[in-house]
């Protein structure tokens, strides 16, 4: 096998790391409730469901409220959401879906919005940090009766109308907040887009913390997150040496000065698809997962989304109810109340579809003047890469005849378009914002600005289908937009850009590698290994697993092995610390793994490596005739006969 072929291989693994699928709650899709205990009030809801949603949003409020009152006092687990009436065009329908599944399951469900009491304390800037102080005040308050206190995003609903959060609790006897880990390839540890927190002293104590750690207007939840946790952790085992030291940060951090916490026990991080999605569930939700989160896309995908799922509990509701149960047979609950893969792919590429064509001529008309800001781009940006995505997707899976719209169109042009378009903006606004740079004025947007076109020229360079000299020429351009970046934005914001000149230099890395320069290639995995480690001192090993790989799969084509091996387990052990060990990431891992002992000639080692990956695969459900399954088959065979695959190809 050429030197050459075996990197093709191994970047082939490299990338389907970040398409694998994670491994929720259940390892097997379980059936809907045969019966729905719900009451009469959110039964009548469902006359609303195709009026305008201000009505059904009133009507489902409404229903919350009496059945708090009724089941207020007995409940044990409260569900708690935020959104600003601007979203209501969609998250009344999520609200009614995730209203109906308190009701059967004996919880209690509020919706807090921008006009409720006591919002006044929430974040007036990024909506995403509301879910910790909400979650603070409501074990201090009306929640201060409940064993736990669920927190979950406007653009989540659950699925399984059976699932018991009990369950997932009473698995985790130690946790006292539970969350999903991000996906794999994620710069953050968790994705808060749903937790579970227990009424505690550690969880009141790590909430407030959390809210007054740092300066929200830089960080992002997730971000702060990774910062308090990576803090926590350090503390921890300083005091398990009998070192306290003292803190640098304000009040916050006094709280666990005194008493630390081990945190690595008392937050659960489960995997991806556990109480969350592991995006985008277009491509990747599986028939067992219980959580769909929509996180990044459009309203109108939403509510048609979640305006399904409500439809289909309504059917479930009117065949059970009065005398129509008697006289026909009941509706059966569909498996994901209809919001499957399948369906969840196809109604991308009809929605985002028929978006498409408009914003782009939208956005053409104004983009020589620099008309465009960071809402405008942004929607831009995302509408192309989600439908951009879902056809590459159906492509590559030959599940074309089945998708509607999607033929004949070429996404690489069109991503090609899109970077053009922000291109072309964010030229025509460079006078604006010198003229801010000479007045001594903050273009706060600016940034922002040049991060969205930077993360369009990312995907491009990414398109192994894009000619070398095209790839070469927007990555050289998007590693000066970096630059920019770096040098304009605050100081704290900087390590979320380093995040993405470590990619792009991994991306250089392969696109050299591919002209046949291998070494100068080496250079920039390196590079990009370095960034990350720097970077991981304050937030976490977890962001080390991808460019560990990448370097370690560069090493073992150019036959460093001994230099390869140590980074591989370094990946393995990281990956299994966020993802669990049967997360099925790991099982494409252990493949490169030991395709490289094989190669060296470590034939036992590779056998037992290359058997634990299919394991893992098996465990998955993954489609054993697949690609990644199918070389891991191919290279066992290989080790048991002794043949490293090289010689004759």
């Amino acid at each position: 096998m050429s030197t050459f072929y075996l990197f093709k291989l191994l970047c082939v693994f490299l990338l389907l790391i970040g398409l694998i699928k994670g491994h929720g709650i259940t390892e097997k899709a379980a059936p809907q409730p045969e019966y729905l205990q719900v009451s009469q009030s959110m039964e009548s809801c469902c006359s609303l469901v195709n009026s305008t949603w201000p009505q059904l949003m009133k009507c489902v409020n409404a229903s919350a409220i009496r059945h708090e009152k009724v089941f207020g006092e007995s409940a044990k687990i409260g569900i708690v959401t935020f959104a600003t009436h601007d979203i209501w065009n969609y998250t009344a329908f999520s609200y009614g879906v995730n209203q109906i599944y308190a009701e059967n399951n004996g919880y209690i469900f509020r919706h807090i919005d921008d006009s409720s009491a006591g919002s006044e304390s929430l974040d007036p800037r990024d909506s995403r940090w509301n879910k910790v102080k909400i979650l603070e005040e409501a074990l201090d308050t009306w929640g201060k009766g409940l064993d736990y206190v669920v927190w979950v995003d406007a653009d989540i609903v659950v699925l399984d109308m059976g699932l018991k959060i009990e369950d997932v609790v009473e698995a985790h006897p130690r946790a006292h907040i539970f969350s999903s880990a991000e996906h794999a390839g994620s710069s953050t540890l968790i994705n808060s887009g749903m937790l579970i927190a227990k009424n505690s002293v550690f969880t009141r104590t790590f909430l407030r913390a959390w809210w007054g750690y740092g300066d929200r207007s830089l960080y992002s939840d997730q971000e702060q997150f990774d910062l308090l946790y990576k803090h926590c952790e350090d503390r921890w085992h300083g005091v398990a040496k009998g070192t306290i030291g003292s803190s640098s940060k304000a009040e916050s951090l006094a709280l666990l000065r005194d008493a630390p916490f081990d945190v690595t026990e008392n937050i659960a991080i489960l995997p991806p698809d556990a109480l969350n999605s592991d995006p985008p569930a277009m491509t990747r939700q599986r028939p067992q997962n219980q959580i769909l989160h929509l996180m990044g896309e459009h309203t109108a995908y939403r509510a048609h989304v979640f305006q399904a799922g409500l439809v289909e509990l309504c059917h479930m509701l009117h065949s059970q109810s009065g005398d129509l149960s008697m006289i026909a047979p009941r509706h059966v609950l569909a498996p994901q109340l209809t919001l499957t893969q399948p369906n969840l792919l196809q109604w991308t590429v009809e929605i985002y579809g028929s978006e498409v064509t408009e914003i782009m001529r939208e956005y053409a008309a104004g983009a020589p003047y620099g008309e465009y800001g960071i809402p405008e781009s942004r929607r831009l940006s995302n509408a192309v890469h989600h439908f951009a995505h879902a056809i590459d997707y159906s492509n590559a899976n030959r599940d074309n005849e089945g998708l509607r719209g999607g033929s004949n169109i070429s996404t690489r042009q069109l991503r090609r378009s899109v970077w053009e378009l922000l291109l072309e903006n964010i030229v025509s606004r460079r006078d604006t914002h010198s003229q801010s740079e000479r007045s001594h004025r903050v273009d706060s947007d600016w940034p922002e600005l040049l991060k969205i076109v930077a993360e369009a020229g990312q995907q491009l360079v990414s398109l192994s289908s894009m000619p070398f000299a095209e790839r070469q020429e927007i990555s050289e351009r998007v590693m000066l937009l970096l630059e920019e970046i770096l040098r304009v934005c605050h100081k704290q914001q900087q390590p979320a850009v380093l995040h993405m000149v470590a990619h792009m230099h991994s991306e250089t890395g392969m696109l050299q590698y591919q002209q046949g320069l291998g070494h100068e290639s080496l250079e920039h995995f390196h590079l990009s290994l370095q960034i990350y480690r720097d970077l991981s001192v304050h937030t976490g090993k977890h962001i080390l697993v991808q460019p560990l790989t990448n370097l370690a799969n560069a090493l073992s084509t150019q036959k460093y092995f001994p230099q390869a091996f140590p980074l591989f387990e370094e990946a393995i052990q990281e990956a299994e610390n966020v993802l669990g060990l049967r997360h099925e990431s790991i099982a494409n891992h252990y493949v490169n793994f030991g395709i490289s002992k094989l190669q060296w000639g470590a034939y036992a080692e590779a056998s037992v490596l290359l058997r634990k990956a299919l394991h893992i695969f098996d465990a998955n459900d993954a489609d054993m005739s697949a690609e990644p399954c199918r070389k891991a088959r191919m290279f066992l065979a290989a080790a048991k006969r002794k043949d490293s695959l090289i010689d004759g190809l």
